[in-house]
């Protein structure tokens, strides 16, 4: 057992999420499936009335059956024909795997077959190549987490997929009740805490003396048993010691290594991990490759930087993109109020803005107490 030394937090007064290269084109939402058994297009908006590898699979919770097999290895599925303006509908909420925080923009679907296994690490993936099992009906969650399926084949055993991302659980519903609603239970529907419950991507936590990322998981309910120090370890959360001059990035126990030795040493190191989460050392990241960092993101990884991490964008392969304005140095800001875009520049609305806006609000994260 891997334990995690705490290590005090100061607030992050810059955030910066660092997309660049392949994923931008290809990637695109879940919307609710056509009329008439058309296969599930994959483009804009949510659901409406109410708004992310294991190879492995899941495992269902127990109040969930299995589906009865096809002659043609699928699951045998079937939509009732209701009367004018009735459909058999799904509705429900999901969850962070804590069950506490409902999520935005999370797919909901019945596949027609098992799903493929979801591949580690940097990946440009279209939404037809990780949403997989040839969703029949499908939805999108709101801003309040809440979805509702629209024409959902009817009966006993039918499959469930909610993903976003390599974020995966896999489970049935014991019976769906022709041509009306069916509501599932509220807290039912959570993200996979652990890979017993589903897939979960490969995340590599670079630790930091004024952020605590590496504890961030464990508050939105990710099972401990997940954390490993470096690459090796079955978990799918991997710490790396965070590099600074004053030596206060916290470690584990057995000890992590050094993420400049270990984690950005190369582009290779990156590229088995799918989201990369990089701590703030309190001041400019000591060791830092800009160039493997950026090759990572342009192969389809996540990086999630802040504060002084600007050193990784404002000069180098990023220094080019012109993705902000950069201050460097210590800026004494005090508390600093942040503005969530709601409107594109030419006035029109930003609806996912909207959306993230109303989200914000729904998990109370409007507000809040500033740290020096």
């Amino acid at each position: 057992m891997m334990h995690l030394r705490s290590a005090s937090t100061a607030a992050a007064i810059a955030i910066v999420l660092s997309i660049a290269g392949c994923g931008q084109a290809a990637r695109s939402e879940f919307s609710n499936v056509g009329q008439g058994g058309t296969p599930p297009a994959f483009g804009s908006s949510g659901s409406s009335g109410s708004s992310g590898s294991s190879a492995t699979g899941s495992m269902p919770p127990a109040s969930f059956g299995p589906a009865a097999p096809s002659s043609d290895g699928g699951t045998s599925l079937a939509v009732s024909a209701c009367g004018s303006g009735v459909s058999t509908t799904v509705s429900g909420t999901v969850y962070d795997p804590a069950g506490k925080n409902p999520l935005y923009g999370v797919a909901v679907y019945v596949p027609k077959s098992k799903p493929d296994p979801l591949k580690l690490g940097a990946t440009c993936d279209s939404c037809s190549g990780l949403y997989s099992g040839s969703p029949v009906a499908a939805a999108v969650t709101d801003a309040a987490g809440k979805f509702t399926m629209q024409n959902v084949p009817d009966g006993n055993g039918i499959p469930l997929v909610i993903q976003i991302g390599k974020w995966r659980k896999q489970m049935t519903i014991p019976n769906v009740a022709p041509c009306h609603d069916n509501p599932l239970p509220d807290k039912s529907l959570t993200l996979p805490k652990n890979q017993k419950e589903g897939d979960i991507p490969n995340i590599a936590i670079s630790t930091g003396g004024a952020d605590s990322l590496e504890c961030l998981l464990l508050r939105v309910g990710v099972d401990p048993a997940e954390y490993t120090p470096g690459a090796a370890g079955p978990g799918r959360i991997h710490i790396f010691q965070g590099a600074a001059k004053t030596g206060k990035a916290p470690n584990t126990s057995p000890a992590a290594p050094s993420s400049p030795v270990a984690l950005w040493t190369s582009a290779q190191e990156l590229m088995q991990y799918d989201i990369t989460l990089l701590s703030c050392e309190g001041e400019e990241t000591v060791g830092r490759n800009q160039q493997a960092l950026y090759d990572y993101t342009a192969a389809g990884g996540r990086a999630f930087a802040s504060h002084f991490h600007y050193a990784w964008f404002n000069t180098g392969p990023f220094g080019s993109q012109n993705l902000a304005t950069w201050y460097p140095g210590v800026n004494a800001w005090g508390h600093l109020d942040g503005q969530v875009l709601t409107t594109l520049p030419n006035g029109q609305p930003f609806p996912k803005g909207i959306a993230m806006n109303q989200w914000l609000a729904n998990v109370g994260a409007l507000t809040g107490v500033f740290c020096p």
